[in-house]
Formats: C-alpha cells, structure tokens, sequence
C-alpha cells in the first residue's frame, strides 16, 4: 500500500550515449525536454503520460531502458514509429473489448524485437484499458517475482499478455491497491528497496 508509483524516477547520464549515438531528431527533442536534477536527466511517470505521439513513444522506451537500451528494439520502435502512433491514438476511446484489445498488441508484436514487454509499456501509458483491466508494464523488473506471491505464480509460464492483464487486475482488486501500485511493488522488490520473507 506504501507504493506510490508517482515517487518513482528514473535517472539517465546527462549525455546518455546509446540515445545521443542514435543521432535521432525525435530522441534528441525528447532528451531536450527532459529535466536536469542533481546532474543528470530525469523521467518520471508522469513525464510519459504527459507526452503525446512519437514523443511519448520514446519518452516510453527511455523510462523502460534507462541509460542501457536494447538498441534493436529501440532501432524497431523508432523505425515503425508512424505505425506504433497510429495503432495507439484511438481518438479518446481508451477502454476496448478483449478482441480489439488483442488486435492491437497482436499489432504490435508482429513488429521485429518489439515484444510483451516494448508493447505493455507503450499501452500502459497509453492508459488503454482491455475491459475494464488497466495495461501493466509487464517488464523484466516485475516478472521473475510472479513466482514470489502464490496469487501471481500461475503467470509464471503465461505468455498470454490478456490472461497476464487480467490476472494483475483481479489481484489489485482482491488486495484494494491500484494495478500500478501492484506493479511498482515487484518493481521496487527487484530493485532491492522491498525485502519479502
């Protein structure tokens, strides 16, 4: 309950040199409106989802990978980016059916190296809802601790990203959190700042 995923912040150098190389106009207006603090360049949650278009794509994927990107994915992202902004902007209609809602990841993961993770970051800020069930950024930092709660260990071997959806919603709703706080839980136990026992 003490999660407050909006205290989250995720620091990058402030001249990251996997984004700076990639010589990019979009990835170097977007490293440009970021905020400077202690000598370094900040993004938060909130930064992402007050971003539109291409920007919060690459806002997206630079709070996913930090200063250490998997520059395949980010190359797949940036060169199908028109795509990825289309498939996205659903003109305000944010909560889909399950069919819809499958059509588009099935759309974007049919894209080279962009998977469940690149796909759940870009929903989960694009706050689409499948049903009623919020997107979760299902990254590397969350899933190996499914198998550390008996309530998300039967999406240890999921890879059925709605069945994974609505499994973090039913459980957020059972224990009276948010999905994000949910998520910024496992995320802060990879990180070492929770201890479970």
């Amino acid at each position: 309950m003490d999660s407050n995923p909006y205290q989250q912040v995720i620091w990058l150098s402030l001249h990251p040199p996997k984004w700076e190389n990639l010589n990019d106009d979009i990835v170097n207006d977007v490293l440009n409106e970021l905020d400077i603090q202690q000598g370094k360049r900040v993004i938060t949650r909130n930064d992402v989802r007050n971003t539109e278009g291409k920007h919060q794509i690459i806002k997206a994927m630079m709070w996913t990978f930090a200063d250490n990107p998997d520059l395949r994915i980010v190359h797949s992202v940036i060169s199908h980016i028109d795509e990825i902004v289309v498939v996205l902007d659903l003109k305000g209609n944010k909560n889909l059916q399950k069919n819809e809602y499958k059509d588009l990841y099935n759309t974007l993961d049919v894209i080279e190296y962009v998977g469940m993770t690149t796909a759940s970051v870009l929903f989960f800020f694009s706050q689409l809802k499948c049903e009623g069930n919020h997107s979760i950024a299902v990254t590397r930092q969350i899933k190996p601790h499914f198998s550390d709660f008996e309530e998300l260990a039967c999406l240890v071997e999921e890879n059925d990203f709605v069945k994974i959806i609505e499994r973090i919603n039913e459980v957020a709703r059972d224990i009276d959190v948010s999905t994000e706080q949910l998520e910024y839980f496992l995320y802060r136990i990879n990180k070492g700042e929770i201890t479970i026992i």
